[in-house]
């Protein structure tokens, strides 16, 4: 590959890196813990609590989201 083409794709590289943020909802895990209600019966409002780890709606599971150029 030649010198030219090699700092091209360092600096988009580099560019690229610049511009991504850590996603803000998931603290850049990728996944979050979300909080289900389940009541013990239909005329009971009791229940239980539990939660589950699933993918991060915001940044798709990748920890990171595109910002805006500085």
């Amino acid at each position: 590959m030649g010198r030219m083409k090699q700092m091209f794709i360092e600096h988009e590289e580099k560019m690229f890196e610049a511009t991504m943020q850590e996603c803000p909802e998931c603290q850049g895990a990728g996944n979050v813990e979300v909080d289900h209600y389940h009541r013990q019966s239909f005329d009971v409002p009791y229940g239980d609590i539990y939660t589950t780890n699933e993918m991060c709606d915001n940044c798709s599971g990748e920890g990171v989201i595109e910002g805006e150029e500085q």
